[in-house]
């Protein structure tokens, strides 16, 4: 009886096909990690509008008034460089931080009600990620087309706009730019180097996320998350606590202003 005979492709197409297995796998992988970098970054925005809100303007109330304790205590003592020096240096600190909260409102826009994405959006996103990603494009046309669809793809996201988001992927898949053909060792050769890129590219998402993970802001937020599961709000905790140190730092400012200086 004959025995069936297990034909392998040549070793240049099974090449080709490693790779695009390779490439496909790095780009979901890519992909999912920069949703989640685009989705902590977007949090951190917000919540750091929150915490300017709520915190930073009583910082800068309550430098003030350490500032003027500070000047207070230094006309009282005229003759005391220390108070003197001391006093300049809270009243430096208090700009600065006035500076900071001013500037934030300047530039910084109310925070937007949050958008609660379904999952099937996210793995629709990740999905048309991998596909038009420009880390996979192979010329300068393919790479202008895949940014602009890109960044037109987080915007959808963010809105989570999903018809927005088919039609992207159907704009895609209907481009000239999806149909490339050169000869194998090419072929090759830019899979090759897109997998190094994607790679790279990988492996520098990661590491910016383990980097806002480990942010004082990112620990401050996760902190304020876990206690409104209990009900509490970290944020108000903050500001309250800072508003019994504006009082009690009135009352000092209050006291000094009242005794007469040194002859």
């Amino acid at each position: 009886m004959d025995s069936e005979l297990i034909v392998a492709p040549p070793p240049d197409e099974a090449d080709i096909e490693r790779l695009h297995r390779q490439v496909a796998t790095l780009a979901e992988a890519l992909a999912g990690r920069e949703q989640e970098l685009g989705e902590m970054r977007l949090a951190l925005a917000r919540f750091e509008v929150r915490y300017h809100q709520e915190v930073s303007s009583r910082y800068a109330r309550l430098d003030d008034l350490k500032a003027r304790i500070a000047e207070a205590r230094a006309r009282l003592a005229p003759r005391d460089p220390w108070l003197g020096g001391r006093a300049q240096r809270a009243r430096a600190a208090a700009e600065q931080t006035a500076r900071s909260y001013q500037s934030f409102r300047a530039e910084t826009l109310p925070p937007e009600p949050e958008v609660e994405i379904p999952a099937e959006t996210r793995r629709l996103y990740r999905h048309i990620a991998a596909e038009i990603h420009p880390d996979k494009a192979c010329d300068e046309t393919s790479r202008d087309l895949r940014t602009r669809l890109m960044a037109e793809l987080n915007e959808a996201f963010t809105r989570g706009d999903r018809e927005r988001m088919e039609e992207i992927l159907r704009h895609w898949q209907s481009s000239p730019e999806t149909v490339v053909g050169q000869d194998t060792a090419a072929i090759i050769s830019r899979l090759e180097r897109t997998r190094e890129r994607l790679r790279g590219k990988l492996a520098h998402t990661e590491r910016t996320l383990h980097q806002l993970r480990n942010s004082e802001l990112h620990v401050l937020m996760a902190s304020a998350r876990e206690a409104e599961r209990t009900g509490r709000n970290l944020l108000r905790e903050l500001a309250q606590a800072i508003e019994e140190q504006i009082e009690e730092a009135g009352r000092e400012l209050a006291g000094l202003t009242r005794k007469p200086a040194d002859d």
